[in-house]
């Protein structure tokens, strides 16, 4: 089992286009890596197929995935640059059926931020300013966009759980997950 980097068949640089937004999964204009599930070893690490090895690849998604990662689907990696690691590379994407799934929890807020601040949300032009990661009441929530006459308030989450092709949250029981919406209630009372 190795976690170190090795010479790796890449597909081809993977740009997403949703609405004449294209974005650069990758988040430097390298290609990904394709590579296949094997075993998911704990909630944070998996163990892939890379040109004929086995390696591991960390898995920023704590979700149960089991719809998802299951021995022998494709899927996309990301060589990971930070020194330290224990694993060489981060699993980005799943194939599920044709339809590449975003399994890096990290993903959605920069991906929704870059959207907002690019005027690719219509439902979200005109707002004067774009606040991340904003603690309100007893949470923190992702973006609270302000005018002067008007505040809205987002929580953006990664889905990953796909029935009949519709994307669905959570795919678990969440507290935190819960919390935030139960916030998001109180918060929308109170506003005008």
């Amino acid at each position: 089992m190795s976690g170190g980097k090795h010479r790796a068949r890449q597909a081809a640089p993977l740009h997403v286009t949703n609405g004449g937004c294209v974005v650069d999964l990758c988040g430097s204009g390298d290609a990904l890596l394709e590579a296949t599930f094997v075993a998911r070893d704990n909630r944070f690490r998996a163990t892939v197929e890379l040109n004929g090895e086995y390696v591991w690849a960390h898995l920023a998604n704590s979700g149960r995935l089991t719809e998802l990662l299951t021995p022998g689907r494709r899927l996309f990696l990301r060589p990971a640059t930070a020194q330290g690691r224990r694993t060489a590379y981060d699993l980005v994407l799943v194939d599920l059926d044709g339809v590449l799934v975003s399994v890096d929890a990290r993903v959605p807020n920069s991906l929704v931020e870059e959207a907002l601040r690019e005027g690719n949300l219509a439902s979200f032009d005109g707002y004067e300013t774009i606040r991340r990661e904003v603690r309100w009441g007893g949470s923190r929530l992702d973006f609270v966009l302000e005018d002067q006459s008007r505040r809205c308030l987002i929580e953006a989450k990664s889905v990953t759980l796909v029935k009949r092709g519709v994307a669905l949250f959570p795919d678990a029981p969440t507290i935190r997950g819960r919390r935030h919406v139960e916030e998001l209630r109180r918060l929308l009372r109170r506003l005008p």
